[in-house]
């Protein structure tokens, strides 16, 4: 056998099955396997992706990730809620910590939070928003939707009462507006996410100021005596 050029003998390549790699701890591995299914999933789709894709992504067998989750619908699952809870989570915090905020100032931030966290979580934004469930057909966006519109309104609530004023049902269909709005702005301006996210931004909250700020109280006054007058039925 020839040697290399500092007179050792070359390493042989092993031939077969690659080397196994060590088991994560048994806490880790959930985690481990969620994190590796979330790229294929953003990457090839639900149903292009199989289980030996994420086994092979996450270095793990087969058997020990059915350990973690029963079936590949059962571990979608558990990453859409994964991914679901920690975006609720950071955006309700966000609009709790904006509560006392003026107008223009609160909404430039809980907008800035969404947009932020759609440039950092590329795959997770796929995956609530553009990746339809496998048991529906349907994107996961309708009911993430109502989730940060109810603690919008939470924190909407807080900067009406600092100016004398309530918030009746009105109050939640302009919440969904606002998130609406957030949304269809990175969606319609992806092609400038990351590089530009503060131009995102700053277009999107302008709007949603500007809409809750020239919404005529009159309108708003007979939105809340219409919708009561329907739930009173």
């Amino acid at each position: 056998m020839s040697t290399d050029i500092e007179g050792t003998l070359p390493t042989k390549r092993r031939r077969g099955r690659p080397p196994r790699y060590p088991l994560p701890d048994p806490e880790d591995r959930a985690r481990i396997i969620l994190d590796a299914a979330l790229v294929e999933f953003a990457q090839r789709g639900y149903a292009a992706t199989g289980m030996n894709d994420i086994a092979r992504a996450c270095r793990m067998t087969k058997p020990t990730i059915y350990e973690c989750f029963s079936s590949k619908i059962d571990l979608f699952g558990a990453l859409v809620e994964r991914e679901r809870s920690a975006l609720v989570a950071l955006l309700r915090q966000t609009y709790r910590d904006t509560a006392e905020l003026g107008l223009w100032e609160k909404v430039r931030v809980d907008t800035a939070a969404f947009v932020h966290w759609v440039c950092e979580n590329p795959d997770a934004f796929a995956l609530l928003y553009l990746m339809p469930s496998p048991k529906t057909g349907l994107t996961q966006r309708a009911e993430l939707q109502a989730e940060v519109a109810t603690a919008l309104v939470e924190s909407m609530e807080k900067l009406l009462a600092k100016h004398g004023r309530s918030g009746g049902r009105s109050l939640t269909t302009l919440a969904y507006m606002a998130t609406s709005s957030a949304l269809g702005a990175v969606l319609a301006s992806k092609h400038l996410l990351p590089e530009h996210a503060e131009t995102v931004i700053d277009l999107a909250a302008g709007f949603i100021a500007a809409a809750f700020r020239d919404v005529p109280t009159d309108a708003i006054a007979a939105f809340d005596q219409v919708s009561k007058a329907v739930s009173d039925r």
